[in-house]
């Protein structure tokens, strides 16, 4: 069975408390335009138009996460429905066991019909940017990134484009960058969104979300034109070198 909440949208704030009550199918987009109108922020997604419920009940990484915790941390409490069909409120000191799987152990335990966040004040002028390497110094960057990452303070983000791994090891870093190739027919790129900060801060076993020793989070990603033919083409067999060994890098990174 499928229920369908893409009109269940609403966000509701209140300032002088600096929550937020967010409707179960509402998008980041509306929740930060309605907190920033009081130049307050919640920890959210990097992408406008996902929606609260998906990226709240897997953890909830974003932009802010560094210095305000994941979306899990800044949630107070939530309304679910349950498989039994009973509403039932979930908090800190009300039905504490549901209230620690809806966060960050996916939407598993029923459908969450409204959620309630901490907001934070922040200014919206910040200063960011971008420094473009080539790929030859891809091996001396990964490892500046592997080190340094989680010595960072809270206020900085930073982000590496080229998963949860507890750091970046020399196994990995020799297996993307032996196994990283370019194709005139796609884009492709690896990501790494730096977890540490307010998330590392949190115990392991406060929520469902249970990787807070992670230095990132890895995201490798292909990419082709609509309509491309090499879209539709037979893959090339992948590297198994570049396989194995970065999967087992990242399993020994894990114990």
């Amino acid at each position: 069975m499928q229920i369908d909440l893409s009109q269940f949208r609403d966000v509701r704030v209140d300032p002088s408390a600096r929550t937020a009550r967010v409707t179960g199918r509402s998008l980041l987009g509306l929740l930060d335009h309605e907190a920033m109108a009081h130049d307050l922020v919640v920890p959210m997604g990097t992408v406008s138009h996902t929606g609260v419920g998906g990226l709240v009940t897997g953890g909830g990484f974003g932009c802010l996460a560094q210095h305000f915790g994941l979306s899990v941390d800044n949630l107070l409490a939530v309304d679910v429905v349950t498989a039994d069909g009973e509403l039932r409120h979930a908090s800190a000191d009300e039905n504490p066991d549901l209230f620690w799987g809806v966060r960050g152990g996916g939407g598993n335990f029923g459908i969450v019909t409204s959620f309630e966040f901490r907001l934070h004040p922040m200014q919206r002028q910040i200063l960011g940017g971008a420094i473009m390497f080539p790929m030859s110094m891809a091996r001396d960057v990964l490892t500046l990134y592997g080190d340094c990452g989680p010595e960072q303070p809270d206020e900085l983000q930073l982000d590496l484009v080229m998963a949860f791994v507890t750091g970046i090891p020399t196994g990995l870093v020799d297996a993307l960058v032996e196994g990283f190739e370019g194709h005139p027919d796609r884009t492709t790129q690896v990501v790494f969104q730096q977890s540490g900060g307010r998330i590392a801060r949190v115990a392991s076993d406060a929520t469902a979300f249970v990787q807070r020793d992670a230095v990132a989070n890895m995201l490798p990603s292909v990419g082709w034109a609509s309509g491309s033919t090499a879209m539709m083409a037979t893959p090339k067999p992948p590297k198994r070198p570049w396989r194995r060994t970065t999967e087992r890098t990242w399993r020994g990174s894990r114990r």
